[in-house]
């Protein structure tokens, strides 16, 4: 058994994610902020979300005018939209009982990064009391938010996958086919407080248990 968790650890080596902080050359890494979090909402009612879609991260640059779309799911895109509108659910979602637990241990988020893409999935590092933890790229913005700490974004993953000469209506279509989701009729809406407290959503991110 020793000898088949030694080959096998020696054969999954190549998958794992290499740690931001243990890159050997320096990669140019630029600083975001979240600019807005979009959802699908029906074509006959704007004030309805189509549930079975996801929601947008947008990402823009601090010091440019670069912005970067990413797909997220509908509750992680709500429980970042929550805090940007400075609005509390009325028990802590994951994100914010991690942030507790940090301050309660006196630990430390000192920034999250997205460093690459594999697969049309991207992946994102988080800084914590000197340590790099693999994360979704989602729940590190939920802590970076939360914790007021900064967003990097690999700058060469902004070039690439960034809006560039599309609208970002332009650029969302564009991944959805590459990635083969079907869209269903809609258009694409800020995360409004108004619009989150109107829907399901909010009872997915926040609901009691039972």
């Amino acid at each position: 058994l020793h000898r088949a968790r030694t080959q096998l650890r020696r054969e999954l080596a190549p998958l794992a994610p290499v740690p931001f902080a243990a890159s050997k050359k320096e990669v140019p890494m630029v600083e975001v902020k979240v600019e807005d979090v979009l959802v699908r909402v029906t074509a006959n009612d704007p004030s309805k979300i189509v549930l079975e879609t996801p929601a947008i991260i947008l990402l823009k640059e601090k010091s440019g005018e670069r912005s970067m779309p990413i797909f997220v799911g509908l509750p992680e895109g709500a429980n970042l939209a929550a805090p940007l509108a400075d609005h509390k659910f009325p028990r802590p979602t994951t994100a914010d009982l991690t942030i507790e637990l940090l301050r309660a241990t006196g630990g430390t988020i000192e920034r999250i990064a997205i460093t690459s893409i594999r697969d049309n999935t991207f992946y994102a590092h988080i800084s914590a009391n000197g340590d790099e933890v693999d994360a979704r790229p989602s729940d590190a913005i939920n802590l970076a938010v939360r914790a007021t700490a900064p967003i990097l974004l690999e700058e060469s993953l902004l070039d690439e996958y960034g809006l560039g000469e599309r609208t970002l209506v332009q650029k969302i279509e564009h991944v959805a086919a590459k990635i083969g989701l079907e869209l269903p009729a809609g258009t694409w809406k800020s995360l409004s407080l108004e619009l989150l407290l109107a829907q399901e959503v909010m009872r997915w991110t926040s609901r009691p248990e039972r």
